[in-house]
């Protein structure tokens, strides 16, 4: 399994705190550790998160983890395919995290970018480790760099995560 670890979780709170993020998307459940974080961020901030995973499994064990948080009144947790999901729901989105399968990056930061709200933040984990996904993330890395109306860089925490920031 690999989570976000504490300093991206706490990253992703600060970040939402503190630019009082409200429309919250994380796509990549996993066992929702990183919806915790985004979770007890929107309740500071009066948002709420929609957590979206494919596999059931780990969806089940994330909503008992949310609940055992109790802020299950905070995040909802979506059964769907990332870019399936994203071709329903018409955000606009303030803050999402990219954490779900590396070959999903691209063809999921290209769906958003039309559902992403002005001053939008995109953050991408795992830009370092592992290192046999480098690669997909370096061509992340290439296509949030370069599109238009974005401003992204890297930034040295955990795994390393790429930040885009929606300049329009």
């Amino acid at each position: 399994m690999l989570a976000v670890g504490p300093a991206t979780g706490q990253f992703l709170w600060f970040l939402a705190v503190c630019t009082q993020r409200t429309r919250i998307l994380d796509l990549g459940t996993g066992v929702g550790y990183s919806a915790l974080w985004l979770a007890d961020a929107a309740r500071r901030t009066g948002g709420y998160v929609i957590s979206v995973d494919h596999d059931e499994s780990k969806l089940a064990t994330a909503i008992t983890h949310a609940a055992n948080a109790d802020c299950l009144d905070r995040v909802r947790f979506e059964h769907a395919d990332a870019l399936a999901f994203l071709g329903r729901d018409a955000g606009p989105w303030d803050l999402v995290l990219l954490d779900l399968w590396k070959e999903a990056y691209v063809p999921c930061f290209e769906a958003l970018l039309p559902v992403l709200a002005p001053d939008a933040l995109v953050v991408a984990d795992n830009m370092r480790y592992p290192a046999e996904t480098r690669p997909m993330a370096t061509r992340y890395q290439e296509i949030a760099r370069t599109a238009p109306g974005m401003l992204s860089f890297e930034v040295d925490i955990g795994n390393g995560l790429e930040l885009s920031w929606v300049d329009r």
